[in-house]
């Protein structure tokens, strides 16, 4: 599984930003639930996704991880 999400947030970073700058707080949820939670779920795996991921979405992924 850690390759696995290795290789989505490197193909990726582009795509998770501009969902979260997208405004539509839904689409947003969403994002949240399905991909940065599971992102936030293991600790090797967040620290390669922090490497990565533009601003907003980090900002994301702490409040996913946080539960907020």
């Amino acid at each position: 599984m850690l390759w696995t999400c290795v290789y989505v947030i490197d193909t990726s970073p582009e795509y998770f930003e501009e969902i979260s700058n997208c405004g539509d707080e839904h689409l947003i949820n969403i994002f949240s639930i399905t991909v940065l939670e599971i992102l936030g779920d293991d600790r090797d795996i967040l620290d390669i996704a922090q490497k990565y991921i533009g601003p907003k979405t980090k900002k994301l992924l702490i409040e996913a991880i946080r539960g907020i």
